[in-house]
């Protein structure tokens, strides 16, 4: 998958209904994973978490929780013995409104933003007929283009399947 596809992935993610359930792999399937991976990690197959979320092995543990306990979990998260058995990459939190995610084996990307800012690219993409870019004098612009330029780096190193 190119990055545009990956946007477009987690734009219609974003507009659906939040299920805290079925969001950590709709997530992954946005990311390229194929059915089978999920299949396994549905079934406990390959999915190894402590905290009843999603763990893939040698890349994210996902949990979803309830509103506001975001920051909690994903200190959970980075605690838990099962992400550092797995070497996962990526811990990622979610309640739905807001997410919060690290990268444990770099520096330290955190952002507990909307999940919402999904629907701004897509508006954005609508009402424009183009990509952000990273070059525009718009900070949300700017930060709309980094972060596709970031899922097609992490794709083009391997860290999603």
């Amino acid at each position: 998958m190119n990055a545009v596809e990956i946007e477009e992935a987690i734009s219609a993610l974003a507009e659906q209904p939040f299920e805290p359930v079925e969001f950590p792999f709709a997530f992954l399937q946005a990311f390229g994973n194929k059915d089978t991976t999920i299949k396994r990690l549905r079934a406990g197959a390959s999915n190894k978490s402590d905290l009843g979320g999603v763990l893939q092995t040698n890349n994210i543990h996902i949990a979803s929780c309830r509103r506001g306990e975001v920051t909690k979990i994903l200190a959970a998260l980075r605690a838990s013995p099962a992400t550092a058995k797995a070497k996962a990459r990526f811990i990622l939190a979610t309640d739905g409104v807001d997410f919060e995610a690290e990268d444990l084996t770099t520096v330290t990307l955190r952002s507990s933003a909307p999940i919402k800012i999904s629907h701004r690219a897509v508006k954005f993409k609508k009402e424009r007929g183009r990509l952000p870019s990273i070059s525009s004098p718009d900070a949300w612009e700017k930060r709309m283009a980094e972060g596709a330029a970031a899922f097609v780096r992490f794709k083009d190193e391997g860290r999603y399947e």
